[in-house]
């Protein structure tokens, strides 16, 4: 696990400027990370995880789940993401 992984998202109303962040968890369902806490206006952007925990510590090997919540709302989508650092 050499690399950030780069979490894409698109933002459409060009009339709004929308609170984002993105929350990283693992499959028992526990907050390991958030990401891009900001404003952020109508287009395509990105978040970038550098595999590390909120006190700086690389995350254990495993799928985790990234959740985008836009405006306060969790939204329904989600993306699933593998860390392996013995490739």
């Amino acid at each position: 696990f050499s690399e950030e992984i780069k979490v894409p998202f698109v933002l459409s109303n060009k009339q709004h400027t929308y609170l984002v962040q993105m929350d990283v968890y693992d499959l028992k369902g526990i907050k390991v990370k958030t990401l891009g806490m900001n404003e952020y206006e109508a287009g395509l952007h990105s978040v970038n995880w550098n595999g590390e925990d909120e006190s700086g510590n690389d995350v254990a090997d495993g799928m985790y789940i990234v959740k985008l919540k836009v405006t306060g709302k969790y939204l329904p989508e989600f993306l699933k993401v593998i860390v392996n650092r013995n490739h």
